[in-house]
């Protein structure tokens, strides 16, 4: 799960391109929610109620988006996330 309840989180992927970029409050965490996928097959996904409304990929107004197409806004604690996932780069030495 990318966000935690109460997060602000800039949406990051979007079947609907109007939605990137976009800040939004995660509410309510929706395990399994049931959704209509562009295919035409309903798909149980992880997914947020949201504080804002989308425009889903068929144009419908929603206020649900995947968890997956979420980045929270955090404030940092000073640790880059990436270094702390990958380790610090470490310079490489010269063989003579």
């Amino acid at each position: 799960m990318n966000c935690k309840q109460g997060d602000l989180a800039i949406v990051v992927k979007a079947l609907n391109p109007k939605n990137l970029g976009k800040i939004v409050r995660c509410i309510r965490f929706l395990p399994s929610h049931v959704l209509l996928d562009p295919d035409g097959v309903l798909r149980a996904h992880d997914c947020w109620g949201l504080d804002t409304v989308l425009l889903a990929w068929d144009n419908d107004p929603t206020k649900v988006i995947l968890d997956s197409y979420l980045k929270p806004l955090r404030d940092s604690d000073g640790e880059d996330e990436m270094l702390r996932i990958v380790g610090k780069p470490v310079k490489k030495t010269e063989r003579v």
